[in-house]
């Protein structure tokens, strides 16, 4: 990028009396930008832990010199082996991260959109029941009425090893911007 990209996060607590998210735009030492969200799964234990988790393990693999990809199956491994401590069992995190004129990746149901001039495009695939019941052929309005309608499909710390998506190169130029958010959105 000629310029450096303008970065925002916002992060508004929900009905919880606690935070499950981490939002995250950070310019890295190598000139790169990493923009995130991780959105610990509510009702389960400690899904503020899995997400501060996640994104602390994201960031340090990217810092390191991991691809996106790595990263997070690191974050994953990281929670996973949290999640065998007392009181944080079954935690887990939704996952969508960018690096900047790279890649995306994500776990979960949290997205990522590009938004040009031309309209805005989800890059990210939800991993959740409603959306692969609709890639089955169901219609939203009949996977809606599952009693499975919240539930995810893939998520980070739930099993030992999570299948990551990725995305792109997606280079973001003047006019255009990446835009991550959870399902709370």
């Amino acid at each position: 990028l000629a310029n450096q990209p303008r970065l925002a996060t916002e992060s508004i607590a929900g009905q919880r009396p606690y935070q499950e998210d981490n939002v995250l735009a950070k310019s890295l030492d190598d000139g790169r930008t990493l923009v995130a969200v991780a959105d610990g799964m509510g009702g389960h234990a400690a899904g503020d832990v899995a997400s501060a988790l996640a994104m602390e393990t994201l960031v340090d693999a990217i810092e390191a010199g991991q691809s996106l990809s790595s990263a997070f199956t690191l974050a994953n491994s990281a929670v996973h082996t949290k999640s065998r401590e007392p009181g944080k069992q079954g935690m887990g995190t939704t996952l969508v991260a960018a690096l900047v004129d790279g890649g995306v990746a994500n776990v979960g149901d949290s997205r990522c959109y590009l938004m040009t001039g031309d309209g805005i495009q989800q890059l990210s695939e939800d991993h959740s029941f409603v959306a692969e019941a609709m890639k089955r052929g169901q219609s939203e309005e009949e996977a809606l009425t599952s009693k499975f309608k919240d539930a995810l499909t893939r998520s980070i710390g739930i099993d030992e090893e999570v299948q990551v998506d990725t995305f792109g190169p997606f280079p973001v130029e003047d006019g255009t911007a990446l835009f991550l958010c959870s399902d709370g959105l």
